[in-house]
């Protein structure tokens, strides 16, 4: 039979204790890491929706129909100077969702922006 001396016992103890201490400093990080993610998961979905906004505004003023209401979007429309074929103008669509931002530029008939 093996007999261990208080020493060993303390030592083992003292492994314990350094094991858990670095389990539980690996599950902060690992818990920070996940929390990270959704948050940039969140930036992204927020600047994607800029993104398909101001698509949907600019291809609407190129059919001559209205500008949509988006909820939660904040859209400005703006004429651009430049060169452009009669009877259009370049226009420029910057789009918001909860603070990402989104611009595209494009042809527009005349009627669709106002100067």
């Amino acid at each position: 039979m093996t007999c261990f001396s208080r020493s060993s016992r303390a030592f083992m103890l003292a492994d314990a204790m350094i094991g858990l201490t670095i389990v539980g400093i690996i599950a902060t990080i690992v818990a920070a890491a996940i929390g990270s993610e959704h948050a940039a998961e969140q930036r992204l979905a927020d600047f994607r929706a800029a993104n398909r906004t101001a698509e949907r505004v600019l291809l609407n003023l190129q059919r001559e129909q209205g500008t949509p209401r988006v909820q939660g979007a904040v859209i400005e429309i703006r004429a651009l100077p430049g060169d452009s074929p009669a009877g259009f103008t370049w226009a420029q669509v910057d789009a918001a969702v909860n603070g990402r931002h989104a611009a595209l530029v494009g042809l527009v008939p005349l009627s669709g922006v106002k100067s």
